[in-house]
């Protein structure tokens, strides 16, 4: 789907400012998890809307991490992670998750690695964004 082409690289551009390192969010993270989800676009993992999807959260993420960085230039490292880490539910709810999550959960099972929910942030994160949704509405 190229009208629907995922852009990493503000990760990139932002790990260049703040000098994280490898062990930071940006690398670490946040560039390995949007590689993935645009290879799942590119492969076909998901429709057209969940490539949408998949998009639309890529492109809020990255305008976040601008927004946090612009805000507070001298930022941590532990501080742009937590963060970043926050607004993940925003985003990924802003961008109509509970109305995809449904069909196109073969593209997100097969995307998500098991290690992505092996944290407790990630939990918590999954724990928010599927009460909004509904507990059991993606998985029906």
């Amino acid at each position: 789907m190229k009208d629907e082409r995922i852009e990493c690289n503000g990760y990139r551009e932002i790990e260049k400012e703040v000098n994280c390192g490898h062990k930071g969010y940006l690398i670490r993270y946040g560039i390995p998890n949007c590689e993935r989800f645009s290879r799942s676009v590119e492969k076909g993992l998901f429709d057209k809307n969940g490539a949408q999807w998949v998009k639309c959260t890529s492109e809020c993420l990255i305008q976040k991490l601008f927004d946090i960085y612009e805000s507070n230039p001298d930022i941590s490292c532990s501080s742009i992670e937590q963060k970043a880490f926050d607004t993940h539910v925003s985003c990924y709810l802003d961008c109509n998750f509970c109305t995809i999550c449904r069909s196109q959960k073969w593209g997100l099972l097969a995307t998500y690695q098991f290690s992505d929910f092996l944290n407790v942030k990630s939990i918590s994160q999954v724990y928010d964004v599927m009460s909004q949704c509904g507990i059991f509405h993606c998985f029906t």
